[in-house]
């Protein structure tokens, strides 16, 4: 119980700081004799001066007593009276005991209420609780809930003003119907997050089964021809049919999605050999591919290749020069089997679920919480400090921590770690692939602005060149599922990095150089949202990819390894295929929070 005190003191609890006093008090006044001050000790001090007096005047009575009595009844007699003076005292000194035992379990009980009551209404002084998350992204929220359903004291301590992460809904942009400024789709199928979420919250949402691809788009191919009569340059733009897009898609498309598959079996079957290439960039496998092809190539074949190029980037959120054929070239032009849902309909939103999944533990999420140092030097308590919604320095004490920021925020250093994470899990941070992706929202607010078919969801423009290198030529079409005519145009890798630094002024007018091209009528939109997150502070782009030269399920493992009481979690981490997924990030803070449990049961 004493070092029970103790450790309680060191956390900051007043409470057992009082009981630590009392019990010092109680136990000094025992050890340093009589003190009638009218307490407790007095009381015990008076009964103890009574029993001496009485001792010394019955030793003097018997002394004056008659002869006839034999010295052996003199001391029977004197040795029965101190005996019961000596049970006196001693029945004295065990009241004393209980009365310290149950003033001190007392206190100690109402300070871990007040600890208890504190973590539950989300205080900003908690001095000591189970586990502290850092970040209320997906994997954040499902460790929290895990752990709270386990009955754990948590504390989740967000950044932004907002659950979710990089699952984030706009409600105010379109009326009736939420905006998704990062993730829109769920992958469905097998998967424990999309049954909890449509099977346990009931949300519905449109099905879709594919992300993107060109033979679901509406492709604008945009070439240059020399016209006959006046000898200038013309630019013609043609809508391919579904029988031209087979076309291309059958030859250059099927083709080099097998070069990339054929490459990627090989360096896995060659991997480790001394001599033998051992993986390659998407940017040297198109420059390969199109070498090889070049007798074959016409101009338009070129311009559909590099289109698709672009379009691999938008869904592995890096640029080519930098993803991995090894990692990455099984799943070019591939199907996920199971289907996907788009989720931003009336009713839903990734950011607005997110917020309706939180609601049974809100209390135990401090919004605004900016971490700034992490402590797991201790063999019993990780110390979290941080500056919450007003500026002011808190530390929070843990048996457990939980990170869940993005692999940008770990790249940045913007969390100092005490000690010092490992070298080879500093190693791997810094060597694997984080991404961006950014979006320009646009939304016109009279229907008849809608020039574009309604019922097609992708328009993707193929420009001469290199021009549909990552600029702006995927365009997604939800306007069905929205109360106006809306599109959004895509952006990834260094492209996406890059607009960042321009102006919203700039950035519009390159998104409607590409749309005049497809749609020579298209007005200004009534309103628009450019997202950056690369320059935010608290994500720093948008999700991990397999970095050439890398082996992404070795690094999420080792990313993901705990180290003492501290562990991580996030899509980067994950390992069975998920990564740069709400699944991935679903999964591994489910994950962390039983690996946890376990942890914590065996304290």
């Amino acid at each position: 119980m004493a070092n029970h005190l103790k450790n309680e003191e060191a956390k900051g609890g007043h409470h057992v700081k009082e009981n630590k006093s009392t019990f010092s008090h109680l136990t000094n006044d025992i050890e340093t004799g009589p003190k009638n001050d009218g307490t407790i000790n007095g009381a015990i001090d008076s009964v103890e001066n009574r029993d001496k007096t009485a001792c010394t005047d019955n030793l003097i009575s018997y002394g004056k007593a008659s002869n006839a009595l034999s010295d052996e009844r003199k001391i029977s007699n004197m040795t029965n009276k101190c005996s019961v003076v000596l049970i006196a005292k001693i029945f004295a000194f065990m009241a004393i005991l209980a009365t310290i035992f149950a003033i001190a379990m007392t206190n100690i009980q109402t300070s871990n209420n007040h600890l208890r009551s504190n973590a539950s209404n989300g205080s900003t002084t908690i001095p000591y609780t189970d586990v502290v998350v850092i970040g209320a992204g997906w994997a954040g929220l499902k460790a929290a809930q895990t752990l709270v359903a386990s009955g754990k004291i948590v504390l989740v301590l967000e950044a932004k003003d907002y659950v979710g992460g990089r699952a984030r809904s706009d409600n105010s942009f379109v009326e009736g119907s939420p905006t998704e400024l990062g993730c829109e789709w769920l992958y469905t199928g097998e998967t424990d997050m999309s049954a909890y979420l449509m099977e346990e919250m009931g949300y519905d949402f449109f099905p879709r089964y594919e992300l993107h691809g060109l033979n679901e788009s509406s492709i604008f191919l945009s070439t240059t021809t020399r016209d006959e009569i006046s000898g200038q340059v013309v630019k013609i733009t043609k809508v391919l049919n579904d029988t031209e897009k087979m076309a291309y898609s059958d030859n250059i498309i099927d083709a080099y999605t097998s070069y990339l598959r054929s490459s990627a079996q090989f360096f896995y079957n060659n991997s480790g050999n001394i001599g033998v290439k051992q993986d390659e960039s998407f940017a040297d496998a198109l420059e390969e591919f199109a070498w090889q092809q070049s007798g074959h190539l016409s101009k338009e074949n070129k311009e559909v290749l590099y289109l698709y190029e672009s379009e691999l980037e938008i869904e592995f959120a890096g640029d080519d020069k930098n993803l991995s054929v090894k990692e990455l070239g099984n799943d070019a032009g591939g199907y996920y089997e199971g289907g996907m849902r788009y989720t931003s309909v009336t009713g839903a939103g990734f950011g607005n679920i997110a917020h309706e999944f939180a609601k049974p533990f809100l209390s135990s999420i401090q919004l605004n919480a900016v971490v700034k140092e992490i402590n797991h030097e201790h063999d019993s308590v990780v110390t979290v400090s941080y500056d919450d919604a007003n500026g002011v320095s808190r530390i929070a004490y843990a048996q457990t921590a939980l990170v869940t920021v993005s692999l940008g925020v770990l790249k940045a250093g913007n969390i100092k770690f005490t000690p010092s994470l490992s070298k080879e899990k500093q190693d791997v941070i810094d060597a694997m692939g984080f991404g961006g992706l950014n979006k320009c929202i646009m939304v016109w607010d009279d229907p008849r602005d809608m020039v574009w078919p309604k019922d097609d969801l992708w328009f993707s423009l193929a420009a001469p060149g290199e021009q549909s290198y990552g600029k702006w030529t995927s365009f997604f079409n939800p306007s069905r599922y929205k109360s106006a005519p809306m599109l959004i145009g895509w952006t990834s890798g260094e492209d996406a990095v890059a607009i960042e630094s321009q102006s919203d002024e700039e950035i519009m007018n390159d998104v409607m150089k590409s749309l005049k091209i497809m749609f020579p009528t298209i007005s200004i939109p009534t309103n628009y949202i450019i997202t950056r997150w690369n320059s935010d502070k608290h994500f720093k782009g948008a999700y991990a990819y397999s970095h050439v030269g890398r082996n992404m399920t070795a690094d999420a493992t080792n990313l993901g390894q705990n180290m003492n009481r501290l562990w991580f979690a996030g899509e980067a981490t994950d390992t069975e295929g998920w990564h740069g997924t709400t699944i991935g990030a679903w999964n591994t803070g489910k994950y962390a929070a039983l690996d946890i449990l376990a942890f914590l049961e065996l304290e």
